[in-house]
């Protein structure tokens, strides 16, 4: 039995004016089965090791989370507790030096976007069970060797070097599934997208394809964050809100109130700081940390695609694969925030400009 303090601590706290999550002190993002597409061209790319691009991004990001949220000295099962709690699936049971999953968030929203895998896709889990283990100094090198999405009945990870060796307990209870706006979510550590950019724009450019390893991160961010959001104004959760005034054009307040959402799920500080007809949009995202900086940085492929999914969603019609690259986006990073413009009015905007 986990001790109540501990699972409490793992209860999110949410700061929407300041677009922060956080469990346990340690800021956090959620987001949906839809990013699936995301990981689906990383481990696609020819040339490139798009698993282990995956799993070190999510054994780097999960580590610092890990030794925020979990008391010192414990064993496995707390670790994989937190893994249910973060909507990830239930990790337990399996054979000594291995580890089952019955549910797994990574496997289903694969099988849900393309159908079933040629071979196992659940390289963050990988990446979250080497972070545990070594957080339990048992440094241990994790594989998947069975996947859901390839058609196995469950998931199955090795860990051979874990000094242990011993089974994990199965899990009782719950799926480790969470649902949100009418799909399926995860919550991640907020670093892990960038991380995961990083480690995949230095992959491409070790190959030499650097600009197309941009373009490919705005693409897929765009189609996920288009479908997310699709998703939100279809479901009961957007009925409830209240987002109608009358100042304002439709367009503009369900654009205002997606973002608050970007916001409540720990996306950062993203504001609407113009709108006009045309459409002309100036949004704001948050700046790239320093740690990301470089020829490597992800932020504002990352920026662009978001912004493009969530203004086509709004401001085209018809359906979303007609919606997709219908508007022209520009991005350009300031000090204090990363400026993506849609359009140039009248007055005289500057693209990717946060003034006229």
């Amino acid at each position: 039995m986990l001790p109540a303090s501990v699972v409490a601590s793992w209860s999110p706290e949410i700061d929407a004016e300041a677009g922060r999550r956080s469990i346990a002190g340690f800021p956090v993002r959620v987001h949906s089965q839809h990013f699936a597409r995301l990981q689906h061209t990383i481990m696609a790319v020819h040339g490139i090791d798009g698993a282990a691009v995956l799993r070190e991004a999510a054994r780097h990001a999960f580590a610092p989370l890990l030794a925020r949220a979990v008391p010192p000295s414990s064993d496995l099962e707390v670790f994989t507790a937190l893994f249910a709690a973060l909507g990830l699936g239930r990790l337990g049971g399996g054979e000594p030096g291995t580890i089952d999953s019955h549910s797994a968030h990574a496997a289903h929203a694969w099988v849900a976007a393309f159908g079933e895998a040629a071979a196992p896709v659940c390289a963050v889990t990988e990446g979250f069970l080497e972070a545990a283990f070594a957080a339990m100094g048992q440094p241990c090198e994790v594989r998947e060797i069975a996947c859901i999405a390839a058609g196995a009945p469950r998931c199955r990870f090795t860990a051979a070097s874990a000094s242990s060796g011993a089974a994990v307990p199965g899990a009782d209870g719950a799926a480790g599934l969470d649902t949100a706006y009418g799909q399926s979510v995860a919550t991640v550590p907020a670093s892990f997208f960038g991380l995961l950019g990083r480690g995949f724009l230095a992959a491409m450019d070790g190959i030499g394809q650097l600009e197309l390893g941009r373009d490919l991160l705005a693409y897929d961010t765009e189609d996920a964050v288009m479908r997310m959001f699709a998703g939100v104004l279809r479901s009961r959760e957007w009925a409830a809100r209240t987002i109608a005034t009358p100042a304002e054009p439709a367009s503009e307040a369900t654009l205002t109130e997606l973002l608050a959402i970007t916001r409540e799920l720990g996306w950062g500080t993203w504001q609407l700081e113009r709108f006009a007809p045309g459409p002309a949009v100036l949004l704001s995202a948050p700046p790239s940390p320093s740690w990301l900086q470089g020829p490597h940085d992800p932020t504002a492929a990352l920026a662009g695609g978001a912004a493009a999914g969530l203004c086509e969603l709004v401001l085209c019609e018809g359906a979303l694969d007609e919606r997709f690259g219908a508007l022209q986006i520009c991005t350009c990073a300031h000090a204090d925030a990363i400026a993506v413009s849609v359009g140039v009015d009248e007055a005289g905007w500057v693209p990717g400009g946060m003034a006229a």
